[in-house]
């Protein structure tokens, strides 16, 4: 699974193979999106991806979070697959990640925040 990101980022980090992207808008559900090989993520995992997220994005580390104007992305896996997300999470192969912000760090922080707990209440109330 990779992604083509039409806006210059400043990281290798995408041209990496990608285990889980996560696309979250601040209308909608997070599309959640899994590398067809591998089996998918322990739900605890997300959870804490979507913790360690809203801390980054609070904090502006610039060594996970990059912000940016605008951004369209093209997920490549089963197909063609085009996002407009507001937050963008991306997580490799080694387990490291990345975020798109593609907001004003204000919108992102609520954008992050509304992620957190629907990953939180989907956890509570919906996965077994």
């Amino acid at each position: 699974m990779r992604l083509t990101i039409n806006t210059p980022i400043d990281s290798d980090f995408f041209t990496h193979k990608l285990q889980v992207v996560i696309a979250a808008t601040k209308d909608g559900t997070p599309g959640i999106f899994f590398s067809d090989n591998l089996p998918k993520p322990d739900r605890h995992l997300l959870l804490g991806m979507a913790q360690s997220v809203l801390f980054a994005v609070q904090e502006s580390d610039a060594d996970i979070v990059i912000f940016a104007d605008s951004c369209e992305v093209v997920l490549h896996s089963n197909g063609l697959h085009s996002l407009n997300p507001d937050l963008l999470i991306a997580r490799d192969e080694f387990g490291e990640y990345k975020v798109i912000a593609v907001n004003p760090k204000q919108q992102a922080k609520k954008v992050a925040g509304q992620m957190l707990r629907w990953f939180t209440g989907t956890i509570r109330l919906d996965v077994p």
